[in-house]
Order: structure tokens, then C-alpha cells, then sequence
């Protein structure tokens, strides 16, 4: 015979069951968001918001709240860690994402001049320059999120405002730059025994890759529609035409690298496409966008990049990871959202001061 239940017990149960529901509900939602695609930068809520799932299926996350609003950020490649600044501070922040965004912390780096500095990862986000507008210099930092170490000091030999694009190799120690001269873009190599050097004069210069020998280096060329593979860039510095109009090339905006070094991607603004290029002879594939791509941010994956920024439109990505590429879009209904992912954290100030020292 089953007990009779008083009013108010019955609503002790009731509560009770639902509370079991909530918390069965919560957790499952937690469990079905599935890997991090990447992040994205949310210039309107001023903060930083996962994209979960897999390519075709990705969805944007709740915004990750760190105690403070962002005025800018940058998330690395290897998607550990991004750099910025706070809205109103002047100092340069990282939030190191390794743990996933539910458990992402801020912490503090150094102080910069009030301009915000211009910051530049290597292909695998082991190593970052941060260019300093106050100075006329840059810093390479390695070691980011965790134990910072400064490797790389150097005065530029342009005013930095001139920066056009900035190459930076996995160790650290490599450079390549190209910056306004006059209608044209001079390039320059920094690093190594030679320091810093001018070594061609193109059109116009929007996007620039080191490859894994920190050697050679790839160019973008908007003025002529031409991207270059610039060989032994710190030596002879000799370019070499990968690909121009007839390969689908038009206003190049940005480039991406797959993992391998075997292939690269470009970002076509004029035409709307990406263009794949092969380094060992493949012929190259045009993948047409219903979007105007601004740049190949890498995501979690080989060769899967997003294309677009985070606006009112869908957000654009390009898998290239299988036999022919797709262009794929996440939608971007969040703003209708109010729940966010709330982390109580705080900036914990001089954490990550990097020392004032070159490690040679």
C-alpha cells in the first residue's frame, strides 16, 4: 500500500523531482555541446564566445564572462590562449583557454601605450610578436599562456603605423614584414645574425606566412592579384609566382596554411572565394562564398579556417580537411540569447608579468 502524502509533502516531492530534472537537464546540455570548434571575438557584447560542434554542424556558445569587457582580442591558432585589451585599461591581457571556456582566466601581461598594439601569432601559436606603436619596436613573446619569456627585442625600421603584414615563425626568431613605401609595400626580413633588411618591393601587401623552414615565406599581393612564394627569404629572397588571376586569385585578403605545409589557402575579397594551392603541383581549386571573406582564422582542425568576423550575417568557415572543399556557414541567432556562461574570475594583476630581459 503506498503512503498517502500530506499537501505539503507532496510539494517537498514535487520540488524535489524537479529539482532532479534541472540538474539531469543541465548537465546534458553540458554533455551535447560537443568540441570546440574555435572562438570568435564579439565586438558588441565585448567579449569572447565559443563555437561548438564540427564543421556543418557548429553552433555559437554563451558569452565566456572573465570579470571584465574586452575592447579587443585575439585568440591564438593552436586556440590555447588569446591576446588584448581590457575596455578603458592599458594593459595587455591573456586568457588562457587550455581548461575550455566554462574554466577560461585572465591575468595580465604588461602595460602598453594607449594606442592598442598591433599582435601577430606564428602558424602554431607557440610564439607571438607584439608590435608597439609608442616605441617603433616589437617583442616576441614564446612560452604563452603559462611561463613567458621574452626572445626577440627590435626596433623597426619603419614607423610602425606603416605595418601593412607580419609573418612570425614557431620558434620565434624569424620575421617577415612588409610595410607601406610610398603606393608600394616593402618587404623585410628580422632575425638572425643579418638583423633587419629590406628584400622586394611589390604592389600591395595584405597577408603574409613563414613556413616550417623559417625560410621561405608566402606573399599576398592585392594590387597585382599574384601571391608569391618567396624563397630563403633571409638570404637571396627570391620570389616566385604561385598563382594570379587565371588561378582565381582577385584582391587577396588573407592567408592560411594547412598543417602539413603542403597547401595554402587564400581569401579572395573581390570574387567572394578561396582559393586552394598546392605546393607539390595539385592544380589549384576555387571554392566560390556568398560572403566577402576578411581572413583564414584557423579552427580546431586541419585545414578549417573562418572566414568572417562576427557580425549580424552568418558566420563563414572553409573546411579544406576533406577531398573537396566546402564552405560552410554557423548562424548567428545568439543575439536574441541572455543566458551566458558565467565564470567568477578576476584579473589577477602582474601574474604573467614578463621580465624585462632578452633570453638569448
Amino acid at each position: 500500500m503506498m503512503p498517502c502524502l500530506s499537501p505539503s509533502g507532496f510539494r517537498i516531492a514535487a520540488a524535489a523531482v524537479m529539482t532532479g530534472l534541472i540538474f539531469f537537464s543541465t548537465n546534458v546540455t553540458a554533455q551535447i555541446r560537443g568540441p570546440v570548434l574555435g572562438y570568435v571575438f564579439d565586438p558588441v557584447q565585448q567579449g569572447l564566445r565559443p563555437i561548438w560542434g564540427i564543421p556543418g554542424a557548429a553552433h555559437l556558445g554563451e558569452l565566456v564572462e572573465v570579470g571584465v569587457r574586452l575592447d579587443s582580442l585575439q585568440v591564438s591558432p593552436n586556440h590555447e590562449y588569446g591576446l588584448g585589451l581590457a575596455v578603458g585599461k592599458s594593459s595587455l591581457l591573456a586568457i588562457d583557454l587550455r581548461n575550455g571556456p566554462a574554466l577560461a582566466r585572465i591575468r595580465e601581461i604588461e602595460e602598453v601605450d594607449s594606442a592598442a598594439p598591433r599582435i601577430v601569432y606564428s602558424s602554431q601559436g607557440t610564439a607571438v610578436a607584439v608590435f608597439r606603436s609608442d616605441r617603433d619596436a616589437l617583442e616576441v613573446l614564446i612560452g604563452l599562456p603559462g611561463s613567458i619569456r621574452i626572445v626577440l627585442e627590435a626596433e623597426l625600421p619603419f614607423p610602425a603605423s606603416e605595418l601593412q603584414a607580419a609573418a612570425l615563425s614557431n620558434d620565434g626568431t624569424t620575421l617577415l614584414l612588409a610595410a607601406t613605401e610610398g603606393a608600394a609595400s616593402r618587404l623585410y626580413a628580422v632575425g638572425g645574425e643579418a638583423g633587419s633588411r629590406p628584400i622586394a618591393l611589390l604592389g600591395k601587401v595584405t597577408s603574409l606566412l613563414i613556413l616550417d623552414s623559417n625560410h621561405d615565406g608566402v606573399v599576398a599581393d592585392a594590387a597585382r592579384d599574384e601571391v608569391y612564394l618567396l624563397r630563403d627569404f633571409t638570404g637571396t629572397a627570391q620570389p616566385i609566382p604561385l598563382a594570379g588571376p587565371s588561378e582565381g586569385i582577385s584582391q587577396p585578403v588573407s592567408l592560411g596554411l594547412s598543417r602539413d605545409n603542403r597547401r595554402v589557402f587564400v581569401a579572395n575579397a573581390a570574387s567572394g572565394a578561396v582559393t586552394m594551392l598546392d605546393f607539390e603541383g595539385g592544380a589549384p581549386v576555387t571554392t566560390p562564398c556568398r560572403c566577402t571573406p576578411t581572413v583564414l582564422q584557423p579552427l580546431d582542425g586541419d585545414s578549417i579556417f573562418r572566414l568572417t568576423d562576427l557580425s549580424d550575417t552568418p558566420l563563414w568557415i572553409v573546411d579544406g580537411a576533406l577531398s573537396e572543399n566546402r564552405i560552410l556557414f554557423v548562424p548567428t541567432d545568439f543575439r536574441q540569447r541572455s543566458s551566458r556562461t558565467r565564470v567568477s574570475q578576476r584579473l589577477e594583476r602582474g601574474a604573467f608579468t614578463v621580465p624585462r630581459r632578452v633570453v638569448r
